[in-house]
């Protein structure tokens, strides 16, 4: 079988391999980026009888908390992975050039037992992708047709397909492919969360963590019922987001302020264009003194606002601080290494995404798929 090079190359021979295939840049980005300034409804709480946006409540505090592995309310972990690859650059006939990525993108869930704290691979889902830009801007429709037609076809036991990119982006267009390769896996994540809910897995007594925001791209309006009992964990979050404790003051400068395990915000509110409500606060799951960063150790957590009344008030405080009590749980134990983010990992999530990168074709095996 030729490459996947050698076969664009049969389309316009104006096709240039890059000389360094495999592409870290992803890692960089916020998990929770897609939040605006604007989504920040200020001074309109994500919990119920919040007076004050710089209020710190101490949950190890609060009397009335009481959980262990036995009794926590966490019984699965979602997360969702990705690798990219820059395979080639390709001159189009309108003069202009467009980068071809590819990617392996993944989700899975583990379920943990909590009466021995065994856990299990619930479920796992994966696919390579090949990201054509199709129409203005890109290739013609005939061509990416083709393409994908042979690829669906001649790579299918490497569950390697062809994705379109609508080309939004002129002047840096990696960031329209790298933008669908993300739309994608979440794609994957929320499949994870139809499965769970239809089956009747979650409860208010057996929650899910989804590593990162909840704020999925393209979860249907009816479908918004399987975010009900998943609780978003952000441990790279952007520390320079405004209009939450004052118009133009940064989160940041009231997180250094959580210094003690069990430190938390109040709950804020966010409402996107579609309508759909969040709540989301920061904890502080590792003391400050063993950090060398004063924001390593921090969480933020987001909880999706579903029925009427949560809409109007919030959360209940008690609810707050019980999700985050049983989060304190769930902290890593060890460095794991060169691992930057070790002092806010929730160590079954860090479970999920090890067994998903473990799973994923190896980067040698899949560069030569393409040169």
């Amino acid at each position: 079988m030729s490459k996947i090079v050698d076969y664009l190359k049969r389309y316009n021979p104006k096709t240039y391999p890059v000389s360094k295939i495999n592409i870290n840049f992803l890692d960089d980005e916020y998990q929770d980026s897609s939040i605006r300034k604007d989504d920040i409804l200020r001074n309109n709480y994500g919990e119920k009888g919040a007076n004050r946006s710089d209020d710190i409540i101490n949950i190890n505090e609060v009397d009335n908390i009481n959980y262990n592995r036995q009794t926590s309310l966490i019984k699965y972990f979602l997360d969702g992975t990705r690798r990219a690859y820059y395979v080639c650059d390709i001159a189009t006939g309108d003069g202009s050039i467009v980068p071809i990525i590819s990617g392996q993108i993944s989700s899975a869930v583990l379920q943990r037992d909590n009466i021995d704290g065994k856990v299990s691979l619930y479920k796992h889902y994966k696919k390579g992708l090949l990201l054509i830009p199709k129409g203005g801007g890109g290739i013609n429709d005939g061509d990416a047709d083709d393409i994908k037609k042979h690829i669906d076809t001649n790579y299918e036991k490497y569950n390697l397909e062809v994705a379109f990119v609508k080309i939004k982006k002129f002047e840096n267009p990696k960031d329209n492919s790298i933008a669908k390769l993300n739309a994608e896996m979440q794609n994957l994540e929320i499949d994870l969360l139809g499965v769970l809910t239809n089956c009747n897995a979650l409860s208010q007594d057996s929650m899910i963590i989804v590593d990162g925001a909840l704020q999925f791209q393209n979860i249907k309006k009816e479908n918004l019922n399987h975010l009900r009992h998943a609780i978003g964990i952000s441990k790279h979050f952007n520390i320079h987001l405004t209009n939450v404790i004052g118009k133009n003051t940064e989160i940041g400068s009231h997180l250094i302020n959580l210094k003690k395990v069990g430190d938390r915000t109040i709950a804020y509110r966010l409402k996107l264009d579609n309508g759909n409500q969040y709540a989301f606060w920061y904890l502080r799951i590792y003391p400050l003194q063993y950090l060398n960063y004063p924001f390593a150790g921090i969480i933020k957590i987001e909880k999706t606002l579903i029925n009427d009344d949560e809409k109007e008030d919030g959360l209940n405080t008690d609810e707050v601080n019980t999700i985050s009590k049983c989060l304190l749980l769930e902290k890593t134990v060890s460095t794991y290494g060169l691992d930057k983010r070790w002092a806010s990992h929730i160590y079954p999530v860090y479970l999920t995404e090890t067994i998903q990168k473990n799973k994923f074709i190896s980067d040698y095996i899949f560069r030569s798929l393409f040169v």
